[in-house]
């Protein structure tokens, strides 16, 4: 690894005041508990951000693999289910406006690549469904969401194990619905 690289970066995002928007905070932080209790977190960093667009390809440039935590909005979601996904599962490339935090994820992946940026080349997510509980001000979880961390952060691990063994591999698609 070299000096101050981040081979693998996990990183949770949310907003803190959006009550389950911010379930990708509590699940980074239960995941880095365990990490550190089982001694799997060396040469893993763990980020919570509040962000997007182009401030997604500063957090993950010099990373070689990411692990994003994230809520998954759907009105039509089950509150609560967590799947992971690989990057070719997470959607296309795309730029919606003119407003920087428009650019998704794989955009800004498209976008570092393309200026020669060292972007990630092994991703994932572990995605847990919230309902519309992700539009109301709160700092609480909804009890289906809060009962899902423990199954998520279990599935952060299980993809940094997969990262350490190189058996995590890319366009695979295959995601995978954890239950408990």
């Amino acid at each position: 690894m070299p000096e101050g690289g981040r081979p693998l970066l996990v990183l949770g995002l949310g907003n803190p005041i959006l009550s389950d928007d911010a379930v990708g905070f509590h699940v980074l932080r239960h995941a880095r508990r365990l990490c550190a209790e089982r001694s799997l977190d060396e040469g893993v960093a763990f980020s919570e951000r509040c962000i997007g667009g182009l401030d997604l390809l500063f957090e993950i440039e010099g990373c070689d693999g990411l692990i994003v935590v994230d809520a998954f909005h759907s009105r039509s979601g089950d509150p609560g289910r967590v799947r992971t996904l690989t990057s070719a599962e997470m959607g296309p490339a795309e730029l919606a406006g003119v407003q920087d935090h428009w650019l998704n994820l794989p955009g800004a992946l498209a976008l570092g690549r393309r200026l020669g940026s060292h972007v990630p080349t092994s991703i994932a997510a572990v995605v847990i469904d919230v309902g519309e509980n992700c539009l109301v001000f709160g700092e609480e979880l909804s009890p289906p969401v809060a009962a899902a961390v423990p199954t998520a952060a279990a599935a952060v691990l299980d993809l940094i194990q997969e990262f350490r063994t190189g058996s995590h591999c890319l366009p695979e698609q295959r995601t995978k619905e954890i239950t408990e």
